[in-house]
């Protein structure tokens, strides 16, 4: 778990994680620039990256810059907690 942006691009590519979930608004970071950064650092396997947003503007962006899923704000415990497994069963099959 990181704190802010830079906390966690330094833990993904130290303990590079099978999933990252990432809070769309972060306020002390750009999402898009944060996902753009991880996939551009990604070694042979990149790291999945999930964002949490509840803004319906903002989506597109972070598609556009390699969010692998999107799951919508506000949260439902049982939504992330299957949004995450399927990630991790899909991205672990590869």
């Amino acid at each position: 778990m990181a704190e802010t942006g830079r906390e966690g691009r330094h833990h993904v590519a130290s303990h590079a994680p099978d999933l990252v979930l990432l809070d769309g608004q972060s306020l002390d970071c750009d999402a898009p620039a944060l996902i753009s950064h991880l996939k551009r650092s990604a070694a042979q396997f990149p790291t999945p990256v999930a964002v949490l947003s509840g803004d319906e503007d903002d989506r597109m962006r972070l598609v556009r810059a390699g969010a692998v899923s999107l799951i919508p704000k506000p949260l439902r415990l049982g939504e992330v907690e299957r949004s995450i497994m399927t990630l991790l069963d899909v991205f672990s099959a590869r």
